[in-house]
């Protein structure tokens, strides 16, 4: 039998990244993975699991809670996928 435990200090995590803090915070650490930043379209640009992607960082009340991935390419369909943390 497996358990899966979780306490609620425990989050998300996107690239390694837990899905925590504010967003400038989250865009250099997801810099520092080799996206770029393009802070006319509020977005970080660079390859996902292959695929090209694009990066949105939504924040409440100024704490990154969601992460939104555009993923598209000869590999994808064009598919979102969210990272976001409970609560």
């Amino acid at each position: 039998m497996i358990f899966f435990y979780s306490t609620v200090t425990d989050f998300a995590k996107f690239l390694g990244i837990s899905i925590d803090g504010t967003k400038t915070e989250m865009i250099h650490k997801i810099q520092e993975k080799g996206f770029t930043y393009n802070p006319s379209r509020d977005l970080l640009l660079g390859e996902f699991n292959g695929v090209n992607a694009a990066i949105f960082i939504q924040t409440n009340k100024n704490r990154v809670w969601r992460i939104g991935v555009f993923l598209s390419g000869k590999r994808s369909n064009t598919h979102w996928i969210l990272f976001m943390k409970e609560g």
